[in-house]
């Protein structure tokens, strides 16, 4: 992928730039393919080996490869020939390339990999919930389907069967949490931002 941008950056016309371009986007489909599909399995089991640890190795990964990410989007950025690229690149990618030059920068990337590592730790929490309701053992995710039923008896059982997970497991939550606030603080100091606010938006591509 650094050859590409590489290729990219050398570009005495538009037509080679978008030759790499083009190559470049093709491999980041394959790669945000598989990430989705970890993603996807490791959030229905948590507790399966092989996906948990495919998602351990982005969490520490992922933050690296952004350094990647954050050149490809500077090169086109700062490519020469800006008209002749919209004709085949959309406005709004611009746009979101510069929403994510405000997000980044590789002097963040250890703190991005401790965030991503307590998200996990998150999910891990949530996912671990074994709620004990009307002789069933249920997730957070069965037990909600009962706070909804239509039997307000069952909902109210229901409700307070959830909440009482969460409050034996709230000093786990206001922990991560904790972390997190003071993790994502520190990235926006880095940064240059008064706090997480902005960055938070940069990060989420809000262009308005």
């Amino acid at each position: 992928m650094e050859e590409l941008v590489s290729e990219m950056r050398q570009a005495k016309d538009a037509e080679t730039f978008l030759n790499a371009f083009w190559r470049m986007n093709k491999l980041r489909r394959h790669l945000y393919t598989m990430i989705t599909l970890v993603n996807i399995r490791h959030s229905i089991n948590t507790a399966d080996e092989f996906y948990d640890a495919e998602n351990n190795y982005w969490d520490e990964t992922g933050p690296q490869y952004s350094v990647i990410e954050n050149e490809l989007v500077k090169a086109v950025l700062e490519a020469p020939f800006r008209e002749e690229l919209l004709k085949e690149i959309p406005e709004t990618y611009f746009q979101l390339s510069e929403c994510s030059i405000k997000a980044f920068d590789p002097r963040i990337v250890p703190l991005m990999i401790e965030e991503n590592k307590l998200t996990s730790e998150y999910g891990k929490l949530k996912a671990s919930a074994k709620i004990e309701f009307e002789g069933e053992v249920l997730n957070l995710s069965e037990i909600s389907a009962k706070v909804d039923t239509p039997d307000r008896e069952v909902r109210r059982k229901a409700y307070e069967a959830k909440m009482a997970w969460f409050k034996e497991h709230s000093a786990e939550f206001d922990e991560i949490y904790d972390k997190l606030v003071k993790v994502r603080h520190k990235m926006a100091k880095e940064l240059g931002y008064d706090n997480y606010i902005q960055l938070g938006y940069y990060r989420m591509n809000r262009l308005d």
